[in-house]
């Protein structure tokens, strides 16, 4: 048995977060450049926390020291607003209409998968005995 106790990132979250940065500048730079049939509801909302996550990314990218995990937590704040506020923007994908129980699921496959990695990765965060065939016990 082994134990170990170490900050360990969420990497199914971080990643809904990137899909939510990602997104929400395609979306303000499609908004900007294409007509679009319908005009995005929360556009300055995601201007700003767009705005927000890449001003703290370039600073902190200037600073000459290590950086932790958890100085990168404000701008992943930012990128799960910005992800709840795609979601919120989407209304249809490849003509498949997006309505609120396709949405509401959507988001329930995101929370389990979450929770899913969670799971897998508790034993470094919460201190518990990792064997070698198995990583939860």
């Amino acid at each position: 048995l082994y134990q170990y106790l170490y900050l360990q990132s969420n990497p199914a979250g971080w990643f809904l977060g990137l899909i939510g940065v990602f997104l929400a500048a395609v979306l303000l730079i499609a908004s900007f450049l294409l007509p679009l049939h319908r005009p995005l509801e929360n556009r300055w909302m995601l201007a700003v926390f767009l705005g927000l996550w890449v001003a703290y990314m370039v600073a902190i990218s200037r600073l000459d020291r290590v950086m932790y995990l958890y100085h990168y937590f404000l701008p992943l704040l930012f990128s799960y607003l910005l992800f709840g506020l795609v979601v919120l923007e989407i209304r249809e994908i490849a003509g498949w209409r997006i309505d609120d129980g396709r949405r509401m699921t959507a988001l329930a496959i995101c929370a389990l998968l979450v929770f899913c990695s969670f799971w897998f990765y508790s034993p470094l965060t919460y201190y518990k005995p990792i064997t070698d065939s198995r990583s939860c016990s």
